[in-house]
């Protein structure tokens, strides 16, 4: 710990910081233009390891915890509401798809700040804030890591079908 504060004022810079390092890195997530994630680069690719999300199913059971995580679009106004889909057609399946790589760079980058805590923290609350890092965004990358590969799944039957339907 870099500086003294009575713990009552730690645990108030610890709420705001983290506030302003969730809202703040969401805010310029949301300015990065959707064809940078248009480009598949490997990274938000299902690593073998993850059998195309169906490890997160097996092992976490997402499906029946994954419906209660906050959707950012209930505090972000510019934020893509992944919950209400009108339409299931190839452009809103892609927009989906590019929101889930969007969403997953937002939590990796969310955590990256949680070093910068054990300048004013004890040692013990430093890490209980890397912890709060790992408790609070990892669920959100896993639900992008298991909804991915069954929207590009979704993408690919519809790309298949529109192809089809315009053989005729």
């Amino acid at each position: 710990m870099l500086i003294d504060l009575p713990i009552g004022w730690v645990l108030v810079i610890n709420i705001i910081a983290w506030f302003l390092i969730h809202m703040g890195i969401s805010m310029f997530m949301l300015k990065v233009p959707d064809d940078y994630y248009e480009r598949d680069n490997g990274w938000y690719d299902s690593f073998n390891w993850e059998r195309n999300g169906q490890i997160w199913q097996r092992f976490l059971n997402i499906q029946s915890w994954k419906r209660f995580l906050p959707d950012s679009s209930s505090i972000l106004p510019n934020a893509y509401n992944k919950k209400n889909l009108r339409t299931i057609d190839m452009p809103t399946i892609q927009k989906f798809i590019i929101e889930t790589k969007r969403g997953e760079h937002t939590h990796w980058l969310s955590m990256l700040p949680a070093p910068l805590f054990f300048i004013w923290n004890p040692a013990w609350a430093g890490w209980l804030m890397i912890a709060y890092a790992f408790i609070a965004n990892i669920p959100f990358i896993i639900t992008q890591r298991y909804n991915r590969p069954r929207l590009r799944r979704l993408y690919k039957i519809l790309s298949k079908k529109n192809k089809h339907q315009s053989e005729y």
